[in-house]
């Protein structure tokens, strides 16, 4: 099963892409002598990286989710259960 918490190397790559595009931002705006450059440049990267983030996160986040078995001509003809049914007949036999 695949779950967030397992996803640290990815997690810290992320981190240290993060922190070089605000370094090359913030240099690269004090080398053009633009403080609103660089908060631009800045801001602007950590809007992309989070976009990914969150990209990364919902992927994370679905799993492997189990698939209904496929039928095949032996098996699309057998009786399925129903579960409604079933948790409700159990429901009423415990009731007092």
């Amino acid at each position: 099963m695949t779950q967030i918490a397992e996803k640290q190397k990815q997690d810290t790559l992320w981190q240290i892409v993060l922190f070089g595009l605000v370094v090359v931002s913030l240099l690269y705006g004090a080398s053009q002598g633009r403080p609103a450059l660089a908060l631009g440049l800045s801001s602007a990267s950590y809007s992309a990286m989070y976009l990914v983030y969150l990209l990364m996160s919902y992927k994370y986040s679905e799993g492997n989710v189990p698939q209904q078995p496929r039928l095949n001509k032996f098996t699309q003809n057998l009786p399925r259960p129903n579960h409604f049914q079933t948790s409700f007949k159990r429901a009423a036999s415990t009731a007092p």
